[in-house]
């Protein structure tokens, strides 16, 4: 399977007409699979018991092949390059994700992160204008996001540009918040009894358990036949009643064979 998943990938790459943009992809995808095969040899070695031929393969076959590697993990700027790909619009984002479903409303999460994610590329270019006037003396140096109104008034972007940016924080800023509250405030609003909350809370008698004293809870014990608890269900044993036990059974007539 491990020399299957590199041929499925180049034989995807050749088919598509060895596209340009994919290469570094093919180059990653490549350079993992290999190393997986590295360190599954490297196993192998270490853990494979032949009878006779152990020491061969801890001893002369593995060292040898650390040195003589069939792969290693790809480098970093092979992998910032990737990065540097899907943070773009189109391209890489759109031909990986070509067979997921990516809603076109905000109304679910997966909708609203590329809002953001779309949002923010935008700011990013238009931000881009305000560093350049800072550099060329037209602004002062500051934050761009402080300088939407002075670029505005000069000219540098305009009214829906500086709205765009603005609209991008917002959106960022609520998609990266998290729920706070208080205990109390958490058992009223998500732990309700009857059943899970909308939001997966754990069940109500969880977080009761979790603030009752563990040596005051009460262990009922069997019972049978006439309300007496069964051994070893939490009946107390004496060493008197073991002798007992153990008298009687010695007393009792035996059977010859």
């Amino acid at each position: 399977m491990a020399d299957a998943f590199p041929r499925c990938k180049q034989w995807r790459f050749e088919k598509e007409g060895r596209p340009e943009a994919q290469e570094p992809f093919l180059h990653w995808s490549m350079q993992y699979a290999f190393a997986q095969m590295q360190e599954a040899f490297e196993g192998l070695f270490e853990n494979l018991r032949v009878p006779g031929l152990t020491w061969l393969l801890r001893g002369v076959v593995a060292p040898w092949s650390r040195l003589n590697t069939i792969g290693s993990m790809p480098d970093d700027e092979l992998g910032g390059t990737l990065a540097q790909a899907i943070q773009e619009t189109g391209g890489a984002r759109e031909w990986l994700t070509e067979q997921s479903h990516v809603p076109d409303t905000t109304d679910e999460p997966l909708g609203t992160l590329e809002q953001a994610f779309r949002l923010s590329r935008e700011s990013y270019r238009i931000r881009g204008k305000i560093k350049a006037a800072i550099r060329d003396g037209q602004l002062p140096k500051r934050r761009p996001r402080r300088l939407l109104e002075q670029a505005q008034e000069k000219g540098i972007i305009t009214a829906e540009e500086a709205e765009t940016v603005r609209e991008a924080d917002r959106v960022r800023e609520a998609y990266i918040q998290v729920d706070a509250f208080t205990l109390d405030e958490y058992r009223q609003n998500s732990l309700l009894s009857g059943g899970p909350t909308d939001r997966g809370a754990l069940d109500a008698q969880i977080v009761d358990a979790l603030d009752r004293d563990p040596t005051q809870v009460e262990v009922a014990a069997r019972e049978q036949g006439d309300g007496a608890p069964l051994r070893g269900h939490g009946a107390p044993t004496s060493p008197e009643s073991e002798t007992g036990d153990a008298s009687s059974d010695r007393s009792g007539p035996k059977e010859t064979a």
